[in-house]
């Protein structure tokens, strides 16, 4: 699955904290500001450049010395809640 970052939401450091803020264009699907892991922080910055995905489950992979599906499956599940509480959208990938 591909995600795409919801228009209106930005990422912005608070006191070092990396924190999602949307403003009024995405306010009805995200209603609050999130603070974000550093992970999370880098898995958004990915998203919202186009990056590939590769880049992150392999420096994941050598930082947590998980195995590749692991470390997908921990993404995919970052994502998704990303998705629950409104900040990223599922896109499909015939349309990327």
């Amino acid at each position: 699955m591909r995600y795409k970052p919801r228009p209106g939401v930005a990422l912005v450091s608070i006191c070092k904290t990396p924190v999602l803020i949307p403003n009024r264009e995405a306010f009805a699907a995200c209603s609050r500001i999130q603070k974000l892991p550093a992970i999370w922080a880098i898995l958004w910055e990915t998203i919202s450049m186009g990056k590939p995905m590769e880049n992150l489950v392999r420096a994941n992979m050598i930082l947590t010395k998980k195995s590749e599906p692991e470390v997908r499956e921990s993404i995919e599940s970052i994502c998704e809640k990303l998705c629950e509480m409104g900040f990223l959208i599922k896109t499909s990938e015939e349309s990327e």
